[in-house]
């Protein structure tokens, strides 16, 4: 299911990057079926207080996946949840 609250966003640049509309996040992965982007309300929250599930189809652009998040800016603490098969040998 999308999250309307967000906006399909770019593949590039990598990383988290403020724009005039909120901030564009895009992460590289190879085998990822799945990704989550997770929001904190601060660096010691044990919990996310937002989990974004990134849509194949909007939010995905070859090994690139990405989301334009309008509501917040500089110093969102996030991290990600990525799903997929687990075989670091490979």
């Amino acid at each position: 299911m999308h999250d309307a609250t967000i906006l399909p966003g770019a593949p590039y640049p990598l990383g988290a990057t403020v724009t005039p509309g909120g901030v564009n996040f895009s992460l590289y992965t190879h085998s990822a079926t799945q990704v989550d982007l997770l929001l904190f309300d601060s660096e010691d929250a044990p919990q996310p207080s937002r989990v974004i599930a990134l849509d194949l189809g909007e939010n995905r652009t070859f090994y690139y996946w990405h989301c334009l998040v309008p509501e917040i800016g500089h110093g969102q603490v996030y991290g990600y949840r990525v799903h997929g098969p687990f075989d670091p040998e490979k």
